[in-house]
């Protein structure tokens, strides 16, 4: 592993904590509240001297959302592989709810935040969740548990991040406080849904018969 010199972990702090004001703020403010001169006040910094690690405004929050997205992959990404797809895709969507529950902020500022309009590269990026989900999907059509449905994997895909995430936002928002057991009901989705796709497959025998 490389060793950082002195000059470049100063650096790194120094965007790590503009990264952080901004999300601060963001979550405080919301978009139209924040300005790169609010961020280096944060930080007790100069304006001008932001330019040094970001070219502007939407740059920084691009990032944010960025880092955000890396960090939820990095959770997901614990998830033994190992497991059987069954298994795994369970264990993908527990990290998933995991995840926005210990940083219901970033994880909010991740799917409502996009001052350029389009997050799609986000969520697509080889770094992001989106990947290891389709990968996980593609380990249960391998071992033979899903059939490839008609509208593709990306399709197949979607199903799963749409219940998960409709799970993770309801509990971070409307039903918050409820004293619902949103794992439960995360299982309950998940044998749902594998039994939906696994429909699909008429010779999987799930009792290996």
């Amino acid at each position: 592993m490389q060793t950082l010199k002195p000059h470049e972990r100063r650096h790194l702090r120094t965007q790590q904590a503009i990264l952080d004001a901004a999300r601060k703020l963001l979550a405080e403010k919301g978009v139209n509240g924040v300005s790169l001169r609010a961020i280096a006040r944060e930080i007790d910094y100069s304006p001008a001297g932001l330019y040094e690690y970001f070219d502007s405004k939407e740059d920084i929050i691009h990032a944010v959302n960025s880092q955000g997205h890396e960090r939820l992959a990095a959770e997901m990404g614990r998830v033994d592989t190992d497991l059987p797809g069954p298994e795994y895709i369970r264990g993908l969507g527990q990290a998933y709810i995991r995840f926005a529950r210990t940083n219901p902020d970033h994880f909010m500022l991740m799917f409502t935040t996009a001052p350029n309009g389009n997050q799609l590269e986000q969520f697509m990026d080889e770094q992001s969740s989106f990947p290891i989900l389709v990968s996980a999907i593609q380990k249960c059509i391998d071992e033979g548990i899903f059939a490839l449905h008609p509208a593709g994997l990306y399709a197949m895909t979607l199903i799963f991040w749409t219940s998960v995430h409709g799970l993770a936002m309801l509990e971070l928002t409307q039903l918050k406080d409820s004293g619902i057991d949103f794992d439960a009901i995360n299982d309950i989705i998940g044998q749902t849904l594998f039994m939906g796709l696994i429909s699909q497959n008429p010779e999987f025998n799930p009792q290996g018969k």
